[in-house]
């Protein structure tokens, strides 16, 4: 399986106001834990996401940065 990552939840959540909004948020981070625990493949588009997401990752991290910079 190849997961393709646009942002990192845990680290957008601080900033969302609202109990609904906020738990909305942390069972956006709960469902993107477990699907990067269980892909073989990660694309992410940083090398800031790269090291994020590091240590909770099984599978091989791809770095695909933007083409345009």
């Amino acid at each position: 399986m190849l997961v393709s990552v646009h942002g990192v939840p845990a680290d957008e959540a601080p900033h969302v106001r609202g109990a609904v909004n906020r738990f909305r948020w942390w069972t956006l981070d709960l469902r993107a834990r477990r699907t990067l625990r269980r892909a073989r493949h990660v694309s992410v588009p940083s090398a800031y996401a790269r090291e994020r997401l590091r240590g909770e990752v099984r599978g091989e991290i791809h770095l695909l940065e933007n083409p345009v910079d």
